[in-house]
């Protein structure tokens, strides 16, 4: 099953199929659900000194951490901890119009929303069909944004 994992969706759909004795060929349970929360793969990229941009819960942080921090000078970018691709990404121009957007929205306490520096890059996602050994099918999909939205998605190469 290929599909982005939202909401626990791709989890749901592989246990339901894995119930019923239909093999599928995905990842393990334990390894999608660490790999759908963004929060919790970015502490086990650092825990296992994978590369991997310093993230920050916005529940944890105040202006006073950020006003000190020397990493989010310049954009920063704000997305949800659940979510494939760019959903929900947000690209502020520095911390404190992130700040003053946040406040507004109502979200500034919430444990579900993300805060790293903005690293200007292409997004992409990558699928690929394995034995362990040897990649049988490759699809790699790129995404574009447009002032902070997603603009298209198209195959890379297949």
């Amino acid at each position: 099953v290929i599909a982005p994992e939202c909401e626990g969706e791709l989890l749901q759909v592989v246990s339901f199929l894995n119930q019923r004795g239909i093999r599928t060929w995905n990842c393990s349970s334990n390894f999608t659900q660490l790999a759908s929360d963004k929060w919790l793969l970015a502490n086990y990229c650092r825990d296992h000194a994978l590369p991997h941009p310093p993230t920050y819960l916005l529940s944890q942080l105040s202006e006073v951490d950020f006003k000190k921090c020397h990493l989010l000078q310049g954009p920063v970018v704000v997305k949800p901890r659940d979510g494939a691709g760019c959903l929900g990404l947000r690209i502020y121009d520095d911390w404190q119009h992130a700040v003053n957007a946040l406040r507004r929205e109502d979200i500034w306490d919430s444990d579900q929303w993300l805060v790293q520096e903005y690293i200007q890059g292409q997004a992409a996602s990558r699928s690929l069909v394995s034995d362990g050994r040897e990649v049988d099918l490759q699809l790699w999909f790129s995404q574009e944004l447009i002032d902070g939205r997603e603009a298209e998605v198209r195959t890379l190469s297949y």
